[in-house]
């Protein structure tokens, strides 16, 4: 199977303008589901401090972890925020894991990395259509590419459920 082009999300686009008005961004993060995937603690912390405001928050400690919080029953999350290299699954693990049993699931997929090499090797592999954002990220701008990437993603049914930005 062929996948698409991975697109590094930074927030020097037009992105940042256009999702800058804070109470949007956070109507819509407040409707979300969101997967947390790192396995270090103070990352995650500070993960769940940006985001500890959506509807549904969930955390796992490695790609594999991550993989086994999706699989359960239940609500799938609307965005799966992962870390890259992790030791028991890196987020491409997860990725490739995700790609198999659901594209739509897989795309929901956000890599964040403070690896150059990282982003180079899943381009070159072309592992997805999915996103990628470099550490040190700006938190106002990670918070406008997850509703950014939620938006996008509105017109699954399973989306239904977020706030409309109209």
């Amino acid at each position: 199977m062929s996948c698409p082009p991975i697109h590094k999300l930074t927030g020097n686009s037009n992105l940042a303008l256009d999702l800058a008005r804070s109470e949007e961004v956070d109507r819509v993060i407040a409707g979300a589901r969101i997967l947390i995937v790192d396995d270090d603690e103070l990352s995650l912390y500070c993960l769940k401090r940006l985001f500890i405001n959506c509807k549904d928050l969930r955390v796992a400690n490695s790609g594999n972890s991550g993989i086994a919080e999706i699989q359960k029953k239940g609500d799938k999350p609307d965005i799966i925020l992962s870390d890259y290299q992790m030791c028991d699954g890196t987020g491409e693990d997860l990725y490739r894991a995700l790609i198999k049993q659901s594209r739509a699931l897989a795309e929901r997929v956000i890599i964040i990395t403070g690896h150059d090499r990282d982003y180079d090797n899943f381009t070159e592999e072309r592992a997805t259509k999915g996103r990628l954002v470099e550490k040190p990220y700006n938190n106002d701008e990670l918070r406008a590419i997850v509703a950014r990437v939620l938006i996008e993603n509105m017109a699954e049914s399973s989306f239904r459920h977020l706030p409309n930005m109209n």
